[in-house]
């Protein structure tokens, strides 16, 4: 299984991750680029910026279809 299915994988399963959830799940703080791989897919993808404790990174989840009516 490749990083960028494991990430996919991940945000399928309702998570939302940070590039510490990234290194966790396959050893890169890169996140990004792997979300850029996915996105280049066609799969939708949100970012959150996040500062906390004096740092700033991104928060990724899978965009949640707005329901109509």
């Amino acid at each position: 299984m490749s990083k960028d299915d494991i990430v996919l994988a991940a945000l399928q399963r309702g998570e939302s991750l940070t590039p510490l959830d990234g290194f966790r799940l396959c050893g890169t703080l890169a996140l990004h680029s792997l979300v850029a791989r996915l996105r280049k897919r066609e799969i939708e993808i949100d970012c959150e910026m996040v500062h906390e404790n004096g740092r700033n990174y991104g928060r990724y989840s899978l965009r949640q279809a707005i329901p109509y009516g």
